[in-house]
């Protein structure tokens, strides 16, 4: 959604400087291409790492601080074991309602994360 605002954005940019110079309407219109198609590839590029990252994860012997719950965005806690999308908006929601995550513990608690599951992410998240 707000790629879209963004794009229109300097589309509208574009107009208002110049009264309508089509170069300015132009870089407007690439720019805001640009960002709607670069944006969902580095998503999905950092969802692919945490993936990656999870079927090695009897491989890993000591924690690892690979995901720091207090930055983020809801789209890596849904790859996370014992998450959803909407379980991962509510975290990234209780972030920010709480200012942060003052503990790992807490972060369990405040999301009810299965003992099942706190095996697996004991070795990946830090806070």
């Amino acid at each position: 959604m707000w790629q879209i605002v963004l794009f229109l954005y300097f589309i509208l940019l574009g107009f208002l400087i110049r009264s309508g110079d089509i170069f300015n309407i132009i870089i407007g219109v690439i720019f805001g291409l640009v960002i709607l198609t670069i944006v969902p590839i580095v998503i999905q590029i950092k969802k692919n790492n945490i993936r990656i990252i999870l079927k090695n994860i009897k491989e890993i012997k000591e924690p690892q601080q690979i995901v720091n719950v207090n930055k983020v965005p809801w789209y890596i806690f849904e790859e996370l074991p014992g998450f959803t999308r909407i379980s991962a908006k509510k975290a990234v929601w209780l972030r920010n309602k709480n200012h942060g995550y003052p503990s790992v513990d807490v972060f369990y608690e405040l999301n009810n994360v299965e003992e099942k599951d706190r095996k697996i992410l004991n070795k990946i998240i830090f806070v």
